[in-house]
């Protein structure tokens, strides 16, 4: 799955994570790492960049429509904010699903 992140105030990166889920927050053992204040240690789960599962982060996960994120929520136009910082994550591309046929 590839990423965009955008920081408040600076030029957007971009982050390929193998598989079809990435945790992040600013915490070392996430898939992306954050270093900002108003992100928790581990903030926010990416499933095929289709579903967002905030993971009990202090300032929130908010979906395009500004709705605070509870539990899980679907992604629209696959991007979600963090906290009052507003810091963009937006996915670009995501690990195609696998068949039946991939798996044996």
């Amino acid at each position: 799955m590839k990423l965009r992140i955008t920081l408040s105030g600076q030029e957007p990166f971009e982050v390929d994570v193998p598989g079809d889920q990435a945790t992040v927050g600013r915490g070392n053992d996430c898939d992306v790492v954050i270093p900002n204040g108003f992100v928790s240690k581990a903030h926010v789960r990416l499933v095929r960049g289709l579903v967002a599962c905030d993971l009990g982060s202090v300032n929130g996960t908010f979906l395009e429509d500004g709705q605070r994120l509870e539990g899980a929520g679907r992604v629209t136009n696959g991007e979600i904010t963090i906290g009052p910082e507003n810091i963009r994550i937006e996915v670009l591309d995501q690990e195609p699903e696998r068949s039946k046929e991939d798996e044996m």
